[in-house]
């Protein structure tokens, strides 16, 4: 097994520690998401793009024919945004649960971060508006999405 450099558990160990979860870490089953690419061109077989575009252009051309609510439609997000959390989520939540970070960075859309926080009754704000700051508390793990 590798060893972790010092730095990194000096910094996890100060509380200091943000990781950023991409798309990837929700592909992992129980979650099993699937990849921008896959789900681009899953948008463009139902007629949401051109063939070719990747998932931003998909979302773009989305957006600009319906708003938001026409993206929500076109990702069918009933169907994926309650997926169980996976052992990256889970070990995450462990690590918040024991004040070892108190920020999480991410891009993805759905909740499996949030549910596994829930999951071990660790207090979060959800930070996915300017406005949401206001209403971040000191004392609650920020989740925040950066979509």
């Amino acid at each position: 097994m590798a060893e972790i450099p010092s730095a990194l558990l000096a910094t996890l160990n100060e509380g200091a520690l943000a990781p950023f979860l991409g798309a990837g870490v929700s592909m992992l089953p129980p979650t099993s998401l699937p990849s921008a690419t896959a789900l681009a061109e899953d948008l463009v077989a139902k007629g949401y793009g051109d063939a070719g575009d990747d998932f931003e252009e998909v979302a773009e051309k989305c957006w600009a024919r319906g708003g938001w609510q026409m993206f929500v439609r076109a990702l069918g997000a009933e169907r994926w945004r309650a997926r169980a959390p996976n052992v990256c989520h889970e070990v995450l939540a462990e690590l918040c649960a024991e004040g070892l970070v108190r920020i999480v960075l991410t891009t993805n859309w759905d909740t499996a971060m949030e549910s596994a926080l829930n999951r071990r009754g660790v207090p979060f704000a959800r930070i996915a508006r300017p406005e949401d700051l206001n209403v971040a508390n000191d004392l609650a793990v920020q989740v925040m999405k950066l979509h």
